[in-house]
């Protein structure tokens, strides 16, 4: 189950233990972290807008946080990393790493691919053509991993750690998935039959379920978003070494786990390779670090709280589908809409248009068991609603959970209202404010729409005109 909504609040509780918040706070202390935008301001005397320069600062680099890799490093494991998106997770308005975090790692030979006349550009975040030359760019990332492999299983006694991640291919675009089947097939087909993973624990994974494909407007679609696919494939020396431990991970793929649990488990395969002669094969003795637990542990049943998955990724509801024309359903989306107005964009109003409702798509209840507590303190909500509705002007998408009290008809906006589809430019008014950026239509963005279709307008209209003997006439 996925603990963050984008790549990177789910990458890096896997991979440095720590909720991906602390990574986002800006670094004030470096000049080297800032830059200055021109930011539009309202006049409340003259109800005028002006323009003002702004300072903004940028969360600092990864190097001095805690990346597990590093702790494979100190223990002489050859690294590797390679993510061939160029707005990776950990450089989309973040300073990535002043230094390479592994032995090999890709970023310099991705951007520098980019910038080539053989690679197609396109103004955005994925490519609706991901090409370098004759291949698509996935094939150029499995290429890599393959080769690495390869080679340091012929020349190097060190063992490896490795991390690749592919975006181009299903991010923006998820029927292109059959694209890499056959490739992904032909190099684990590769490296079993030269026997290279008979010393490898192999995790295969996506980082979270789609997010805005249209699936996600249907209920099956809310699930797979929380609900990424994940599998772990360990060499038979490793089973008959630990059969407890191939017990225990047959038990936890009925349980609830999340990328807490994973990180754990890297750590005790740290555990393991650093002081073998007392590796516990039961697991008695072991204490996570973090709200995980790791996978070669029986994970016991637990809740969403317990396992560290924040209310609004919970997967674990069981509601009813509900007739979207109830008054308590537009009631409850009004509420929704409300709260982004004027609780989330309560500072920005001089920035983002206030939104409207356009339609109400899907609503579920929950009847409630227990008594729930907002903001600490205890309310007799009877139920839990879930409203996915559209905006105007923006188009947005949102999914919204709130609390009801049947007989008081007291409202609470229970957890952060997510948004199931892209929102690109359209909150680049306020880019360093990350937690906006999916509510926020920018009123400057909407302007300069406005200006390009009226200059489109224009120009098809006067395209119909022309002159004969100084007299106007206008095409029919």
């Amino acid at each position: 189950t996925i603990v963050g909504d984008g790549t990177f609040e789910n990458i890096v509780p896997m991979l440095f233990g720590q909720s991906a918040i602390h990574y986002q706070i800006p670094n004030t202390n470096d000049s080297r972290y800032e830059f200055i935008r021109m930011e539009t301001k309202l006049d409340p005397k003259t109800k005028k807008r002006y323009q003002v320069k702004k300072i903004i600062h940028y969360p600092g680099p990864f190097d001095d946080h805690p990346f597990i890799v590093k702790n494979f490093s100190r223990l002489n494991y050859t690294t590797y990393f390679s993510e061939e998106w160029r707005e990776s997770a950990f450089y989309n308005l973040k300073n990535g790493f002043r230094q390479a975090p592994t032995d090999y790692y890709l970023r310099q030979y991705w951007l520098s691919l980019y910038e080539t006349m053989s690679y197609n550009k396109f103004s955005g975040n994925s490519n609706p053509k991901p090409c370098y030359l004759n291949k698509l760019l996935h094939y150029l990332s499995l290429d890599w991993l393959e080769s690495f492999i390869n080679i340091h299983h012929k020349t190097s006694d060190y063992p490896t750690f490795g991390i690749m991640k592919m975006n181009e291919m299903s991010h923006d675009y998820l029927e292109r998935l059959f694209w890499i089947d056959y490739d992904l097939k032909t190099l684990f087909e590769n490296l079993f039959q030269k026997k290279l993973l008979n010393n490898t624990i192999l995790i295969f994974c996506g980082d979270h379920g789609h997010r805005q494909h249209r699936l996600r407007l249907t209920r099956i679609g809310s699930f797979e978003a929380k609900l990424p696919f994940f599998s772990m494939l360990v060499p038979e020396s490793f089973k008959q070494q630990f059969p407890q431990v191939m017990k225990n991970l047959k038990h936890n793929e009925q349980m609830l786990t999340s990328w807490w649990d994973v990180y754990e488990t890297l750590a005790n395969i740290l555990k393991m390779v650093e002081q073998p002669s007392i590796f516990d094969p039961l697991l008695v003795n072991w204490r996570p670090t973090t709200s995980g637990i790791s996978l070669f542990h029986p994970i016991p049943e637990r809740n969403c709280s317990s396992a560290g998955i924040p209310e609004k990724y919970c997967p674990c509801s069981r509601s009813t589908s509900l007739d979207t024309t109830l008054p308590v359903i537009k009631e409850l989306t009004l509420a929704s809409i409300d709260h982004i107005n004027n609780v989330k964009l309560k500072s920005h109003k001089h920035l983002c248009l206030p939104l409207e409702l356009k339609t109400i798509i899907r609503a579920e209840f929950e009847k409630l068991p227990i008594l729930k507590k907002v903001n600490n303190k205890t309310a007799n909500f009877t139920h839990s609603y879930t409203v996915l509705f559209e905006v105007s002007p923006s188009g947005g998408i949102f999914e919204s959970r709130l609390l009801h009290h049947e007989q008081t008809k007291l409202i609470q906006v229970y957890s952060d209202i997510l948004r199931v589809n892209l929102y690109g430019q359209t909150s680049a008014c306020i880019q360093d404010k990350y937690e906006l950026r999916s509510f926020c239509y920018c009123i400057s963005y909407d302007q300069k729409l406005k200006n390009n279709l009226s200059t489109t307008l224009l120009s098809q209209y006067t395209s119909n005109i022309t002159v004969v003997n100084s007299t106007i006439a206008i095409k029919n």
